[in-house]
């Protein structure tokens, strides 16, 4: 005579002896152990499972922190440079303002003075200095705040397109602006300089 229980892991029926009732049984199935009971008792019970042993914390591996950005000297130079190029010309721009103030005073004095006394040509070429001199402060100032903007983004690496632009108008410049212009265009258009240019997050400011 056999028993017919249920394993109570797999529910799978098991045949079993009556020297079993009392005792450990492992299902063949599922591996579950359980005690064997009589029928008259209700359905197998599987013993209270013991706690598992201790494992030892896994090793944390940590997690590959991203490489040093690869910094390139010449255009950390190139961006102080430009800025301290953008600088003079606005304080020339400053410069040239107080220059066609005199000028101007000077000008209204003689004229006041010796009224009548200067021809028509002194005229004309005293206006045509004003309107040149007007355009050369207009464009000084412009052109320093290109070069302001041009060290700024050399200093971001960020508008490689405006960095060669701000290096074309430096050339106007002459001669420490040609100098400096020229440099920027190669160290820009390097090797060494494009891939840091391309840096994710590196295109805009």
């Amino acid at each position: 005579m056999h028993l017919t229980l249920q394993c109570p892991g797999c529910q799978r029926k098991l045949y079993l002896d009556y020297e079993s009732i009392g005792q450990s049984h492992t299902c063949s199935s599922c591996d579950t152990q359980f005690v064997v009971t009589s029928p008259e008792s209700g359905a197998a019970h599987s013993p209270q499972p013991r706690p598992a042993p201790p494992q030892p914390p896994a090793s944390r591996e940590e997690a590959p922190r991203p490489a040093p950005v690869k910094e390139y000297l010449p255009l950390s130079i190139l961006a102080a440079l430009f800025m301290l190029l953008a600088v003079l010309k606005f304080a020339g721009g400053i410069q040239a303002v107080a220059v066609r103030r005199e000028t101007s005073h000077t000008v209204e004095e003689i004229s006041r003075v010796l009224p009548g006394r200067l021809d028509k040509s002194v005229q004309e070429f005293t206006a045509k200095a004003d309107s040149t001199l007007q355009k050369s402060i207009a464009f000084a100032f412009v052109e320093s705040v290109i070069l302001m903007l041009t060290g700024w983004f050399l200093y971001r690496r960020t508008f490689r397109w405006f960095c060669l632009f701000g290096s074309l108008t430096a050339c106007l410049t002459i001669p420490l602006g040609t100098a400096l212009g020229i440099a920027g265009l190669i160290v820009i258009q390097s090797s060494n300089a494009r891939p840091l240019f391309s840096r994710p997050g590196m295109q805009a400011a």
